[in-house]
């Protein structure tokens, strides 16, 4: 579909790519195996062996199970607070029975990241963590969930992570890979497997250094909400997140006698609270119509890269022998369909314009909608105000 020769072949992901990480705050490592640069201080002076305790025959070492592969906590952590996000790491529970604690921890990050095996002594495996995950989530959480391994055989963890979660009700029916790099979409949820240095090279070239495992994540998260409207989203709703002290200095604890007043006046007194979230909801319009009006993340700049990633042979086939190319459509979208009509559309020909831009050049659907369990858009010629309703 898109053209890599252009330079604007990768434009519409990198600009997705920086909202995203402007939106994203957190993650979290779970890893049996940490390696920290710090040396342990040494207290006091040395005592001599026991001479007894030295005979005896020594113990035998647990047996290990998977390769031993200590994860670098210095480049993680440091690779995400590049991106400006903060990296917390965690040591499994002994217990495996015992996972309530690590999934509270884990419910306020935006990427986790499992090592495949939380124990090298009993060979447990993240499973059963992943499946308390899920459950613990919200129906539409947006979640990556990374594990990153040293086991060499990625593929068959791909293999064991799917066949898992067929046993949980999935939102969006079941589960499934979505494309050559081996996804894993779960709902709203996003599974991926990379390699940790050393681990081996696979079909699917997944080995990741710790210093580059951050952007890697963070651009899988990207293609989760690539386009036009989940770049709007994504900056109205990082704006309320970021604005949210300016919201309580509008509603501060000054006003909580004119609240109670105004509950008083009510014939139904219960109705306050209703009432103060259309209060708030104005408040935050008023900060996303900022935020949105600042930056244009699906502004004509960003069109111009969605149309350029979308038609790789510069043309929109709108109807049959109606075609347009991609600069008579940017004019179009710039100016709008009354002042800059495309030749093959003329003014009254508003009907295709859904039913065009709806194709690609390699008249495929737009593949997110597919991707994510959604209808697609429809390909009938429609009017324009009758199909964005169904899109969103």
């Amino acid at each position: 579909m898109t053209n890599p020769s252009s330079p604007e072949a990768n434009a519409l992901g990198e600009h997705c790519e920086e909202i995203v990480r402007r939106f994203l705050l957190t993650a979290v490592v779970v890893d049996d195996e940490l390696s920290a640069p710090a040396e342990t201080p040494v207290h006091g002076g040395l005592t001599p062996p026991d001479q007894r305790a030295s005979s005896q025959a020594p113990a035998q070492a647990a047996p290990q199970h998977g390769p031993s592969r200590p994860l670098k906590v210095d480049p993680i952590t440091l690779s995400f607070a590049r991106q400006g996000m903060v990296c917390g790491v965690v040591l499994p529970p002994r217990d495996q029975d015992d996972l309530e604690a690590l999934v509270k921890a884990i419910a306020r990050a935006d990427i986790v990241i499992l090592d495949w095996r939380l124990s090298r002594t009993s060979g447990a495996t993240a499973l059963p963590l992943l499946k308390r995950i899920l459950r613990a989530d919200q129906p539409a959480r947006l979640r990556l969930i990374a594990f990153y391994t040293g086991e060499p055989d990625r593929q068959d963890i791909r293999r064991r992570i799917s066949e898992r979660l067929n046993d949980l009700d999935a939102p969006h029916g079941t589960t499934r890979t979505t494309d050559d790099h081996g996804r894993i979409d779960f709902g709203a949820c996003r599974i991926v497997v990379y390699g940790k240095p050393g681990s081996g090279a696979d079909a699917l070239n997944t080995v990741v250094n710790e210093e580059e495992l951050a952007e890697r994540l963070i651009a899988d998260v990207a293609e989760m909400a690539q386009g036009l409207l989940p770049s709007l989203v994504l900056t109205a709703l990082a704006a309320v997140r970021e604005n949210v002290y300016r919201v309580l200095e509008h509603f501060g604890p000054d006003l909580d006698p004119a609240f109670l007043a105004h509950r008083a006046c009510l014939p139904q007194p219960s109705d306050s609270e209703q009432h103060m979230v259309g209060q708030i909801a104005s408040e935050l319009r008023g900060i996303m119509d900022d935020a949105v009006d600042k930056t244009c993340p699906a502004g004509i700049d960003a069109i111009k890269h969605w149309l350029s990633d979308r038609f790789a042979d510069d043309h929109v086939e709108f109807f049959e022998d109606r075609k347009a190319k991609v600069p008579e459509v940017l004019n179009m979208l710039t100016e709008g369909l009354e002042k800059k009509p495309p030749a093959c559309l003329g003014k009254k020909k508003w009907n295709l314009i859904s039913h065009g831009l709806a194709r690609s050049s390699a008249d495929d659907l737009v593949p997110s909608r597919a991707r994510n369990g959604l209808p697609a858009l429809p390909i009938a010629s429609s009017a324009l105000p009758l199909a964005l309703p169904a899109w969103l």
